[in-house]
């Protein structure tokens, strides 16, 4: 079913005149939406108003409505109402359908005299018909309302007739009149081809039957002569449809030339003051980026100094405290073989008493019970093997110290890459051992490289310390360490699975002061400064990637030399 979007029915101000009950039913597939209700005795929704049907017909309303919406049909309907015995009749008009939106507007009317007295028929049939006369004239009333506010707008209004005519105009509103100096009863039934010159009419009737195809609104703008001057005028353009189709094009036209006009001279002030704006802007960033550059520069390098002074501290600190700790330790790893030869000596002139006086006195047996002679002699293998364990471990551990000693020198040394890395995880192996994580070695044969030993130890420092700290809090805990030698350089991947670094972070990673740690907790540097050794002093590459399904790789590539 066809129906105009043109005309607005004012339904309460109908209601008010109708003795029927008026409503509007909306309808997607089964789901029903009571819109209005003049009476609400009948309930304010739908389920409301199916409880006030009888039992006995409530199958048959959801089946007239249902059959309604399929067919998309006028729905007719004809029942009891439970509560007061009453006969009702439904009758609702399908006044729209959309997309798969239906919506029915009709008036419930009580038929319980008709039912109970058929002798009344015909005067229910006569008020009936007085009651659509009065929405009749109400509808009339509210056409000539809207005729006499589209007369009144400061916009053009039309409507042209497409369907047997090319375009004649069926609706011209008093401002449209005005604008073009027509006359509303001579000009009516005239196409643009009669009123406008030819390229004119074409551009109007061209767009016209753009929107005649599109089937839906379009905007656009069209220009109209006018009093010997172009104006410009923003055009909503609609297609109109009766129970045949399409018939027609009905447009608004608002005229926005002093709009456009006051817009360019606007536009042109905006812009000659954003030049002046962007030049002052340039000069003033130029100077804001010198300065910014300069002071970062001051403060990397003021960083730098503190830290390699710190280094350098340190590395004496070290080696100081490395060269004590050694002196005694070797001096007790050299003795226990000798302790441990003279301890078996003793063991067998003891088992040599033993056999020769097998009854010693009571005294001496006495002695040998207390002491558990036998577990003493059993054990005394193992204490000195812990204590060799022990001493070898001090000497280890004094090995990397010394290495990290060296964070101050500044020549380049031909080194094992290796070994730099076992040192690193030799001084971390307390917090590796306490956080229980598991570090796997992937090692390749590599040739030795030239480098700056302690700085590129404090970068494997750097890297594995972020790693270790990466893995706090989370349930699987592995550190892998790959080396591969390829044709001219050697590469390192230090991996974890760890929270990961998120892409925005990935890529300031490497700028001075840029830390995601609590303040306090980090200067930002390590990585700087692992950066600049990587890149900078050794002409190599430092990159970081995200690894699936969580964790960080750090890929670290050096040149080797023969």
């Amino acid at each position: 079913m066809n129906f105009n979007p043109n005309i607005e029915i004012d339904i309460p101000a109908i209601a008010a005149k109708v003795p029927s009950v008026i409503f509007q039913l909306s309808a997607i597939e089964s789901d029903y939406q009571l819109d209005y209700i003049s009476d609400r005795d009948f309930g304010s929704t739908f389920e409301a108003f199916v409880d006030r049907i009888d039992p006995r017909d409530a199958d048959r309303f959801r089946w007239s409505l249902k059959k309604a919406v399929d067919r998309a049909i006028d729905w007719q309907f004809e029942g009891r109402i439970e509560s007061d015995s009453k006969w009702i009749q439904i009758s609702a008009e399908l006044t729209e359908i959309h997309q798969n939106k239906a919506t029915f507007c009709g008036i419930i009317v009580d038929i319980t005299k008709h039912k109970q007295i058929e002798l009344d028929l015909r005067k229910s049939r006569e008020k009936l018909i007085d009651s659509l006369s009065s929405q009749v004239a109400k509808l009339q009333q509210n056409q000539d309302l809207l005729k006499n506010i589209i007369d009144h707008t400061n916009a053009s209004i039309f409507v042209k007739e497409y369907r047997n005519t090319n375009g004649s105009y069926i609706l011209l509103n008093r401002e449209f009149v005005q604008r073009f100096n027509f006359d509303r009863e001579r000009d009516l039934g005239k196409t643009d081809l009669d009123l406008f010159d030819a390229e004119t009419a074409k551009s109007f009737q061209t767009a016209d039957r753009a929107a005649l195809a599109a089937g839906v609104p379009i905007q656009i703008e069209e220009l109209e002569p006018r009093g010997g001057e172009i104006r410009t005028s923003i055009v909503v353009k609609f297609p109109l449809f009766d129970d045949l189709g399409a018939f027609g094009i009905g447009g608004i036209a608002t005229d926005i030339t002093d709009l456009k006009r006051a817009k360019q001279v606007l536009e042109q002030a905006n812009e000659e003051l954003e030049h002046h704006v962007t030049e002052r802007t340039a000069e003033l960033v130029q100077r804001n980026q010198e300065l910014e550059t300069t002071l970062l520069r001051l403060n990397q390098t003021q960083t730098q100094l503190i830290q390699s002074e710190k280094m350098s501290g340190l590395g004496q600190l070290v080696a100081g405290i490395a060269h004590e700790i050694n002196n005694p330790v070797n001096f007790i790893h050299g003795n226990l073989s000798y302790a441990n030869t003279y301890t078996q000596d003793l063991i067998g002139l003891i088992r040599l008493y033993q056999k020769h006086y097998p009854s010693p006195a009571a005294e001496i047996q006495h002695t040998i019970d207390e002491i558990d002679l036998t577990f003493l002699i059993n054990d005394i293998d193992s204490v000195f093997a812990s204590m060799r364990t022990g001493t070898t471990r001090i000497q280890s551990i004094v090995q990397s110290l010394r290495s990290f000693s060296r964070l101050d020198e500044a020549d380049l040394k031909t080194v094992d890459l290796h070994e730099g890395i076992e040192q690193t995880l030799t001084l971390l192996q307390h917090r590796i051992k306490s956080q229980k994580i598991t570090v796997t070695k992937h090692y390749d044969t590599v040739a030795p490289i030239q480098c700056y030993a302690g700085q590129l130890n404090q970068v494997w420092m750097n890297l594995i310390t972020n790693a270790i700290e990466a893995l706090e809090g989370v349930e699987h805990r592995t550190i892998e360490i790959h080396t591969q030698q390829h044709t001219d350089q050697v590469e390192v991947r230090i991996r974890d699975t760890g929270t990961g670094i998120t892409s925005n972070v990935r890529s300031r990673i490497f700028d001075p002061f840029f830390t995601t740690k609590p303040v306090g907790k980090g200067t930002g540097m390590g990585l700087a400064i692992s950066y600049q050794t990587i890149v900078e002093q050794h002409q190599g590459a430092i990159d970081c990637y995200e690894v699936s399904p969580q964790g960080t790789e750090f890929v670290i590539k050096l040149p080797t030399f023969s």
